[in-house]
């Protein structure tokens, strides 16, 4: 099973940076919201993707230590996400 999170997971963020393009930037910027191909169905394709992967990684190899880093890390991935929405409504 945590091989299907893990190539899941890789999937969703291979197509994510496929559909951002040039788009794709570690700097925010609005670089125009995309909503076609796996954008049409969630809204931030490339977290989702690591998340995936990460509990397949986490189900593999599962512990406490484990837990409490991928428990950090998606609390971070959230706050970005929420970081970039603001930043995104900023701009008309």
């Amino acid at each position: 099973m945590a091989n299907v999170e893990k190539l899941t997971g890789t999937a969703i963020t291979f197509l994510a940076k496929i559909f951002l393009g040039r788009s794709f930037g570690i700097v925010p910027a609005n670089r125009v919201v995309k909503q076609y191909g796996v954008y049409r169905f969630v809204r931030h394709p490339m977290y989702l993707g690591y998340i995936l992967n990460q509990l397949g990684f986490l189900l593999f190899f599962f512990s406490l230590h484990n837990v409490a880093v991928y428990t950090v890390a998606w609390i971070e991935f959230w706050l970005r996400a929420k970081e970039e929405e603001k930043f995104l409504e900023a701009d008309e």
